[in-house]
């Protein structure tokens, strides 16, 4: 069978060759998998905590293998003991190594000559259909939980920040906490006892202190992902951590640019061109200059349509319900994002070397409901306009 649609390499604003291709996606089963080819692991679409690393399953100079259990949509790489729930799968080494276009003909072919052989279902143009018409399924990754004074935070290393977990908005970047320098280390907080807002200093009598253990005590997996090593490498002190200088030189060097991931599609940051570029092809690009920051300027956030996979631009003067399809995404700004492509960007270069940020060239946007955003507020005060407009008008 010829190989017919197989994505190639591009070249990138800096000047380099860089694979310009989204994660292909497979079904396994009835359950949709994305390829992750930098970490080399299958994660499922809908649930990035379930994936499995390539080298756990069976791989010979042919066929990646392994069992994918129908209920629990898990993958183990041999049969456990629910025979009849578990079903074997074949992964071609050609086809994971080079990948396919979605939607082409070579995975219209593939599926007619191999579904039932390998139990694995290419998305040709039928599946493409079949998935767009799907409700929007997403599971934001399992993140560690600390309880401080009544109030629920998620410990997000990859950003270096705690948030409230009802509250996204309301949140605390590690670098602006307090190191405590005594016996055990960790941060000094605040907490607002009647808001629940983290601060690194006292601002009224209602704040109450708060110790925060390490990163790297808290999340130690997390760390190690966040800085490219090894959990059995990892310091004892946030303090001495330090990025893999393999994974600082290959982005020095200009291999690749970094990716962000928003839900189901895949952006290459370019901070030179100030747009983050699908990799789904040309005219699919985010214009950075045109999504807002947070007040405190260290957040992107925009409005996304899951259904029509885009940003969607929402009239916060007129709004009075809220948006169908759509979702709040956010994502660090250009300092956190590509710390060097923003170094050389602003004229830093020199002290690339230097850079206190790590250089993660993988990172997937936070997703909220758009009841967790400010909207409800505006709608309710558009609403409250709207109604002394109305009652203006009846007076006349």
């Amino acid at each position: 069978m010829e190989k017919e649609g197989f994505i190639r390499k591009g070249i990138n604003s800096e000047n380099v060759s860089v694979v310009m291709r989204e994660e292909e996606k497979l079904f396994l089963g009835n359950t949709l998998f994305r390829v992750d080819r930098v970490y080399d692991q299958l994660i499922a679409d809908h649930d990035p905590d379930n994936r499995i690393a390539i080298y756990k399953l069976k791989i010979d100079e042919n066929f990646i293998e392994g069992y994918i259990n129908k209920d629990t949509e898990s993958i183990s790489p041999a049969p456990g003991r629910e025979k009849g729930r578990e079903m074997k799968f074949r992964i071609p080494v050609y086809l994971y190594e080079s990948g396919y276009t979605q939607g082409s003909s070579f995975a219209e072919l593939f599926n007619k000559e191999h579904l039932d052989a390998y139990n694995i279902r290419l998305l040709d143009r039928d599946a493409l259909m079949e998935i767009a018409d799907r409700p929007l399924r997403y599971k934001q990754p399992a993140l560690p939980e600390i309880n401080a004074h009544g109030y629920t935070f998620v410990v997000d290393v990859a950003y270096g920040e705690i948030r409230r977990k009802d509250n996204p908005m309301n949140y605390l970047l590690f670098h602006d906490m307090n190191f405590h320098e005594g016996k055990g280390g960790g941060y000094d907080i605040y907490i607002d006892k009647e808001s629940g807002n983290p601060a690194s200093e006292r601002m009224a009598r209602s704040y109450v202190p708060f110790h925060l253990d390490e990163m790297v005590k808290i999340d130690p997996i997390g760390v190690a992902a966040k800085y490219g090593i090894s959990v059995t490498l990892l310091p004892n002190s946030d303090l001495k951590l330090e990025n893999n200088p393999q994974a600082f030189d290959h982005r020095v060097n200009g291999e690749q640019l970094p990716i962000i991931r928003i839900i189901d599609r895949d952006f290459v940051v370019d901070l030179w061109k100030n747009e983050l570029r699908s990799t789904e092809g040309p005219k699919r690009e985010i214009d950075l200059s045109q999504v807002p920051y947070t007040m405190e300027e260290d957040k992107y956030t925009l409005f996304w349509d899951y259904k029509k996979r885009e940003p969607v631009n929402i009239n916060e003067d007129t709004i009075t319900s809220l948006p169908k399809n759509v979702v709040m995404v956010t994502f660090p700004t250009d300092e956190r994002l590509d710390p060097i492509g923003w170094a050389r960007k602003e004229g830093y270069e020199q002290l690339i070397a230097e850079f206190g940020y790590p250089q993660q060239m993988k990172m997937e946007a936070r997703v909220y409901p758009v009841t967790q955003s400010w909207l409800p507020y505006l709608i309710e005060e558009n609403l409250r306009e709207r109604l002394v407009q109305q009652n203006r008008g009846l007076r006349l």
